[in-house]
């Protein structure tokens, strides 16, 4: 069984040894019980890293010399995942319509959006990558596309 937060614990008595402190002056410095932070990290207790009040997790932050998001991350509060929005092809091909319908140049040429959505995606990818290349952004932020049911990356 894993210690959730083990980073951040090992991270913390790593710093009382650069400093060269006990991990009981470490955490008088933070202005936490040792504990209290002991129990966080211990296997039977029912308290979790998550029990942390943002003071505390701060202070950890001051300790550490860090940002408080990296605290969370490292308390496995957050993982990297949760920075990440993850869109369907679909929803981007939805926002690149749009897109193309406010510009005066393809609003004329863009078939209406209930034709466009009957499109096999193939086809409305062309359309977007058309666009794409036209205007000069990446506005397809889906790297995998998925074409005659194999995956491409692109």
């Amino acid at each position: 069984m894993s210690i959730k937060g083990l980073a951040l614990l090992n991270a913390i008595r790593e710093k009382a040894v650069e400093k060269n402190q006990r991990f009981t002056q470490a955490c008088k410095e933070m202005g936490i019980s040792q504990t209290y932070l002991s129990d966080l990290f211990s296997v039977e207790s029912e308290r979790t890293i998550e029990n942390l009040d943002v003071r505390s997790l701060r202070q950890i932050a001051k300790y550490l010399e860090v940002p408080l998001g990296q605290i969370y991350i490292l308390a496995d509060i957050l993982t990297i995942e949760d920075f990440i929005v993850h869109r369907t092809i679909d929803e981007d091909l939805a926002t690149v319509y749009q897109l193309m319908k406010k510009d005066r140049l393809w609003a004329d040429i863009l078939p209406p959006q209930a034709d466009f959505l009957t499109l096999d995606t193939r086809f409305k990818l062309l359309i977007a990558l058309l666009y794409e290349r036209d205007v000069g952004k990446t506005l397809l932020h889906k790297a995998e596309f998925f074409i005659q049911g194999e995956k491409k990356e692109g």
